[in-house]
């Protein structure tokens, strides 16, 4: 799995860890968007990696969405609980 190492000061790897987050992310030829968990990594260094994971138990694969630093500091709380904790709108944009 590849590793964007992101600098996010808007968000704490132990507040995103293993919640729920809806996210729509564009990409330059489509859209992914659902409902999945955060799953965050330090590098040790004050940068980390934030990746959504959607689990597909009847298919028997996960799929992995990277976040960008524009993504991450698209991270918001969700304003419907019941839905998630946490949502996710932007472009993915590898430059950022």
């Amino acid at each position: 799995m590849r590793t964007i190492w992101l600098n996010c000061r808007k968000w704490r790897a132990d507040v995103l860890d293993g919640k729920l987050v809806q996210f729509r992310i564009t990409y330059a030829d489509g859209e992914a968007e659902g409902i999945g968990s955060f799953i965050v990594r330090g590098n040790g260094v004050e940068r980390m990696g934030i990746d959504i994971m959607v689990i597909h138990p009847q298919q028997h694969f996960d799929t992995y969405y990277h976040l960008t630093n524009t993504l991450a500091e698209a991270i918001e709380v969700h304003p419907d609980p019941s839905v998630a904790q946490f949502r996710c709108v932007g472009l993915f944009d590898p430059s950022s």
